[in-house]
């Protein structure tokens, strides 16, 4: 688990159980696939550059890793 400023960063398992912002929400289903383990920022402006350019380059691979024109190719090109 890495930090960023006070806050802490934890990757998503690669299989984690419905909770309940999941039930309601598929949005949240599609981007913990989309990002395969990879941490999910809700603040992506305050990550450090020691922390962001790790992360990038994760998020270059699983880009290449996708199929072009699916949500989730989507949601990590935008991201």
């Amino acid at each position: 688990m890495s930090t960023v400023g006070n806050r802490s960063i934890r990757p998503r398992t690669a299989d984690p159980a419905p909770g309940p912002e999941v039930a309601g929400n598929p949005g949240a289903s599609m981007r913990r696939a989309a990002l395969d383990g990879l941490p999910e920022l809700t603040r992506p402006t305050t990550v450090s550059t020691d922390d962001a350019q790790p992360l990038s380059a994760a998020l270059l691979t699983r880009l290449a890793q996708l199929d072009e024109g699916t949500p989730e190719h989507a949601y990590v090109r935008n991201t």
